[in-house]
């Protein structure tokens, strides 16, 4: 009896371990420097870029003009809207990029970066200038 009781046992743990888990989903890890793009209920784009929201349908210099401050900096180069807020700080020319905050910084950029600058912008791409 003693020996049925250790085996019901033994079978029991086995079965309860081997289903442990079973039911879970595998966890799906996200880069945090993907952006998230979403509709909303009216059918504006929803971009979710480093953890900031924006609703971006169309962006247009007026709107670029509206972000430029040292905690909120948007900048356009060669006609696309960059939100590079995150990258101030980060800055090798340090506050040289606060000249470009709010405007078409094409030529100020152009005129101070290479190749290896544009790979960086392009991690802060929000849209295209409308």
């Amino acid at each position: 009896m003693k020996k049925i009781v250790t085996l019901l046992f033994v079978l029991t743990l086995v079965f309860t371990l081997s289903a442990c888990g079973k039911d879970k989903e595998p966890e799906q890890t996200v880069d945090p420097n993907e952006p998230e793009i979403r509709y909303d209920e009216d059918g504006n784009k929803i971009i979710k870029l480093k953890g900031r929201p924006t609703t971006t349908n169309e962006v247009n210099l007026d709107d670029v003009k509206e972000h430029s401050s040292k905690e909120d900096c948007w900048l356009v180069v060669d006609d696309r809207v960059f939100d590079v807020t995150e990258y101030v700080d980060k800055h090798p020319g340090g506050e040289a990029i606060l000249k470009g905050c709010g405007t078409d910084a094409t030529s100020l950029f152009d005129a101070k970066h290479e190749d290896k600058a544009r790979d960086i912008l392009d991690e802060y791409f929000l849209e295209d200038l409308k």
